[in-house]
């Protein structure tokens, strides 16, 4: 039985003007992660743990999530909608992590209530969103 090959993304770093955002996509384009520089130690421990052991390789990230991002520092905060993003992890965490993107723009929301919007109150005890930097971007 062969192990199974680790997954390859790129990684890109993009000036913004709070910082280098580092944006890890795959293969098809989607963002997978986004961290900033002075956490990439962080970024690449969570990587590991949502998908084994993967290869970052320096490229450039696609030009529309890169836009998107931009935009986004500029003030356009919908531009977000428009970057294609996938998420590893567990069953309940890519659960919470998609629902994130509906919190719209501006908006707060505590565990509590998206765990009941959710219909996961026994699960409001946070720790899902702190470790995906980007889904807390969503929300943002």
């Amino acid at each position: 039985m062969s192990a199974k090959p680790p997954e390859i993304f790129a990684l890109d770093r993009l000036p913004t003007p709070i910082g280098i955002a580092l944006l890890v996509t795959d293969a098809e384009g989607a963002l997978r992660a986004l961290d900033w520089e002075e956490y990439e130690p962080r970024m690449r421990e969570l990587l590991r743990l949502q998908y084994g052991a993967p290869v970052l390789e320096e490229a450039r990230a696609p030009d529309q999530i890169r836009a998107a991002l931009t935009g986004y520092f500029a003030g356009d905060l919908a531009c977000l909608n428009a970057i294609k993003w996938r998420v590893g992890g567990t069953a309940f965490q890519r659960k919470v992590w998609t629902a994130l993107p509906a919190i719209p723009a501006g908006t707060t929301m505590s565990y509590g209530a998206l765990a009941a919007r959710l219909d996961m109150q026994d699960a409001a005890e946070g720790g899902v969103i702190p470790p995906n930097s980007f889904s807390s971007l969503r929300g943002a």
